[in-house]
């Protein structure tokens, strides 16, 4: 996965320019998190998931203060097979913050659904791209799948909470 790595990380610095861009419109100061597409464990097909990454749209979109790079742009930026390779890094907090930053996003959040039984555990990690660190670790259990999207907006909340008051595009980068 690290040879995989690089090429990921160049084809992220390719696109920097482009999404630096669009965050430092002058009418947007919003702080620009980039959004990694959302992980699966234990028995869960993936329709059963599906919408849940668009709940976690809508609800980043409703956060006045976060400009969201969701992983549908970030697959357009960086195609196909690039994003394949993305997923490997699911749990790696180094290689987050790589393409956090290399995409212009001083921020990076990642989410996992996992069903045990009958529990579903939905986990976002929100991560500094500039110093490799997980600021927060937003957790709900629920029972049955039709609880999580209350629970995914919850998280959202909890993590975006963490955000500096006082950062925008511009400064955080």
């Amino acid at each position: 996965m690290k040879r995989g790595l690089g090429l990921v990380i160049a084809l992220l610095a390719l696109a920097a320019p482009f999404s630096s861009a669009r965050a430092e419109s002058a009418d947007d100061e919003r702080l620009v998190l980039a959004v990694t597409p959302m992980m699966t464990r234990g028995p869960i097909e993936t329709n059963e998931v599906e919408g849940l990454e668009l709940v976690l749209a809508a609800a980043l979109q409703k956060e006045a203060r976060v400009r969201a790079i969701m992983p549908a742009e970030i697959q357009t930026l960086l195609g196909l097979e690039a994003q394949k390779q993305l997923l490997g890094c699911d749990t790696d907090a180094s290689c987050l913050a790589e393409i956090g930053g290399a995409l212009g996003a001083p921020y990076v959040l990642s989410t996992q659904v996992s069903r045990v039984g009958s529990t579903w555990i939905l986990q976002l990690s929100l991560l500094d791209a500039s110093t490799n660190q997980i600021m927060t670790r937003a957790t709900r259990e629920v029972d049955g799948i039709d609880p999580l999207i209350g629970a995914l907006k919850s998280a959202v909340t909890e993590s975006l909470a963490k955000l500096p008051l006082d950062a925008v595009a511009g400064d955080a980068a």
